[in-house]
């Protein structure tokens, strides 16, 4: 464990310029967006959306840079793999964090409620570990020496596809029971959803490390 927080805290120097983005720009971009919709869901949607992106930047860094001094480091694969996955749970704490403080900088702004913040930070958390679980065992499969275009689309597609998802589940919340069918269905049960989407999320993440730990002892890295 002690070695998998030195790679954790290796990522962090290696993606300090996309910790300081998710925080000096997309935190105020997120914000305005969130002002122009009168919506402040869609910030925890963008700011998942930042969880899912930064940690797999560090993969294109590798790439780039050249990093086959890291697999030179002594340590096990789950402790290399583990350290990534922590990354991971680092993004996905601090960008709720940053949503959940700028939700309240615009209730207090417009003087008014909105129900089920506590079920969208639950939701807004749990995607980014289903995510992150699932992509970060593709990097490990595609290796360091994959085609950096092919990676690049790996990586943006279902990113947009997700995102897209939970901004129609802000506008579920929003809309309430002005919708129908399956709709209504999510408007009703979204405590339930939000919180099986979070187990399954962490249940995925610890598997992903355990996959991505047999990838990682089966290919040339």
């Amino acid at each position: 464990m002690k070695n998998a927080i030195k790679f954790f805290k290796y990522d962090l120097r290696k993606g300090k310029m996309v910790l300081v983005l998710s925080i000096v720009l997309c935190a105020p971009f997120s914000l305005v967006m969130g002002q122009n919709d009168e919506n402040i869901y869609s910030i925890f949607a963008y700011m998942s959306l930042i969880a899912m992106i930064a940690p797999l930047s560090l993969f294109s860094y590798e790439q780039k840079s050249g990093c086959g001094f890291d697999n030179m480091l002594p340590a096990k694969e789950i402790e290399r793999v583990s350290g990534r996955f922590l990354t991971g749970v680092f993004y996905i704490i601090l960008e709720m964090l940053i949503a959940t403080i700028l939700s309240a900088i615009m209730i207090k702004t417009w003087g008014k409620s909105f129900p089920d913040l506590g079920v969208v930070i639950v939701l807004s958390a749990g995607v980014p570990f289903i995510y992150n679980s699932i992509m970060n065992t593709i990097m490990y499969a595609m290796g360091t020496s994959g085609n950096p275009q092919l990676k690049r689309v790996v990586m943006i597609f279902p990113t947009m596809v997700i995102w897209g998802v939970l901004n129609a589940f802000s506008d579920v919340l929003l809309q309430g029971e002005n919708i129908e069918d399956i709709a209504m269905f999510v408007s009703k049960h979204i405590n339930l959803i939000a919180a099986i989407i979070l187990i399954i999320g962490i249940a995925m993440y610890i598997g992903g490390i355990m996959l991505s730990t047999y990838v990682v002892k089966r290919k040339d890295y």
